[in-house]
Order: structure tokens, then C-alpha cells, then sequence
């Protein structure tokens, strides 16, 4: 988002990473699993990041998905593992459906939380992990100094009551971040939603990234994502088929998943972030 000084959204633009941020992620990453990984060994209470694997029916859904929009993937088990995402993730890279598998593959995912056990990240493939690299914006970050700070200098606080406060943080910044997250994600939208209005009645590219039965989603290259009701596509009754595809039984006519538009633009509410757009 690009909001300028009097905080009007004047842009919207797809984020890339740059080398030297990729570098240094790949550092906190270290250090975060180092840190677990020395709480662990030293047997401290300490607040831990822990992502599990995808339960077997996310897991059944993401394969009926797939299988839907054609996209070949290769599970060895019920469960699929991380590498296999990755893999799958990679090879839709590029694609029409790149947008849709990767919201897919998020949609299978557990959410990851915070734990005063260790109990590993699926997604990072590692046993140790924990956040130990920001705390300025992170509580959790402060609990991991707090105990790591205390077995260095020979004091190791453990105990009954230790793990209990341990716990609690736990879940007190697991429950906050999920707010945090979504209060973040509905002021992105509405910022979008802001920017877009200046561009009423204009024409744009697009894919088809989601399907119901009152309409489809089309993604622009800008990320905004907006609504084609299902009344902008036909007179008729449409059908949903495999949730992937809408289809006109009375001409034919089908929207799938993946598939490029052209849209207009045809409203923008600032104060719910829903955009509107038509078919072209």
C-alpha cells in the first residue's frame, strides 16, 4: 500500500522481497531455532512457536481441490509433508493458478500459535522454533530473552508456577495475534477499496480466484480482489460446480477457477473493503 501524508491510499502494488531481506530472514530464522532449541536442551519454561501439520480432512479437501482445477500433485501419505507443499507451491509458480493453489495450501494449514512446549513447525521443517528476534513488536519475543537471560547468568527459572506463566502468555499472544491479523487484513482491504474508488468505471486484467454460488472473485495483478456478483453474469440460474466452476445451464457459459478476465470497475465501499466489478 502506498499511503501518503494526509494517510489517503494514493497505490496499491504487488510486494517482492529483495535479496537483502531474503538474506536476512534466513539469519532470524537461525537464530529463532537456535534459541528454541537452547531453551529446550536447557529444560527452561519458555514460549515456543509451534506450527502442526494439516489435519486429514484439510487435507482431503486441498486433494478434491486439486483434482478440480487439474493441477497434478503427488502426496505420499494421508497428510502430505511440508516438502510436498513446496513442491507444489513451486510448480504452480508462474501459473494461471498460482493465486488459488497458494490459497489453497494456506487454507489446509493449521494456524500456527504459541506453546510453552515444544512441539516443532511443520511449514519450516524444523523441531525448535520460537520467536526470538523482534521484540519490539512481539511479546512473546520478551519471554524467550526473559528465560534464555536467566539460564546465562545461572539463575534458571523453573517451577510449577513458571510453566503456568508460560502458558498463559502463550495463550494470551496466540488470541492476540489473531485479532491483530484480522484487524490488519480489513484495514488493507478498506485502504484497497479507498485507492480503487479513484478508478471507477475503468477496465482491468484479471484471474478468477475464487467461486461461489452468488458470483466469482477476480484478483487484479495489483492484488486488490473484488466480487462479480452472479446477477453480472446471467439472468439465469447458475450452478457450482466442484467449487471450482460456475456454470449457465441456459447457454453454456462457465467461470472457473484460474481462468483471465477483463473487469470494470463498478463500486468501492471504503467502509467494508468490498469491491464490485463486472465482466467486460
Amino acid at each position: 500500500l502506498n499511503v501518503n501524508e494526509a494517510g489517503v491510499c494514493v497505490g496499491v502494488s504487488r510486494r517482492s522481497r529483495g535479496v537483502a531481506e531474503r538474506m536476512i530472514e534466513e539469519c532470524m530464522l537461525c537464530a529463532n531455532m537456535c534459541a528454541a532449541k537452547f531453551a529446550r536442551e536447557a529444560g527452561v519454561p519458555c514460549v515456543y512457536r509451534v506450527h502442526e501439520a494439516p489435519n486429514v480432512q484439510k487435507a482431503q479437501e486441498l486433494r478434491e481441490v486439486l483434482g478440480a482445477l487439474s493441477v497434478p500433485y503427488h502426496f505420499a501419505h494421508t497428510v502430505p509433508a511440508a516438502k510436498e507443499l513446496g513442491e507444489l507451491l513451486m510448480h504452480a509458480q508462474g501459473t494461471p493458478l498460482a493465486a488459488c493453489v497458494h490459497m489453497n495450501v494456506l487454507h489446509a494449514m493449521s494456524k500456527a500459535i504459541y506453546a510453552s512446549e515444544p512441539r516443532g513447525h511443520f511449514a519450516l521443517c524444523l523441531a525448535d522454533y520460537t520467536h526470538f528476534t523482534s521484540p519490539i513488536r512481539r511479546y512473546p519475543d520478551i519471554c524467550v530473552h526473559r528465560a534464555l537471560a536467566a539460564v546465562c547468568a545461572g539463575e534458571p527459572e523453573s517451577g510449577q508456577k513458571v510453566q503456568q506463566a508460560m502458558q498463559q502468555a502463550a495463550q494470551q499472544a496466540s488470541t492476540c495475534e489473531q485479532v491483530a491479523m484480522q484487524a490488519e487484513r480489513d484495514i488493507e482491504e478498506c485502504y484497497k477499496a479507498e485507492y480503487m474508488r479513484s478508478l471507477l468505471g475503468q477496465e482491468f486484467c484479471g484471474v478468477i480466484t475464487g467461486v461461489t454460488s452468488f458470483g466469482i472473485y477476480v484478483q487484479l495483478e495489483n492484488t486488490v480482489e473484488g466480487l462479480v456478483r452472479a446477477g453480472e453474469l446471467s439472468s439465469g440460474r447458475l450452478t457450482l460446480m466442484h467449487g471450482s466452476m460456475l456454470v449457465d445451464a441456459t447457454n453454456g457459459m462457465s467461470w472457473r477457477i484460474g481462468d483471465a478476465v477483463r473487469v470494470k470497475l463498478l463500486a468501492a465501499d471504503t467502509a467494508t473493503g468490498n469491491i464490485d466489478f463486472s465482466l467486460v
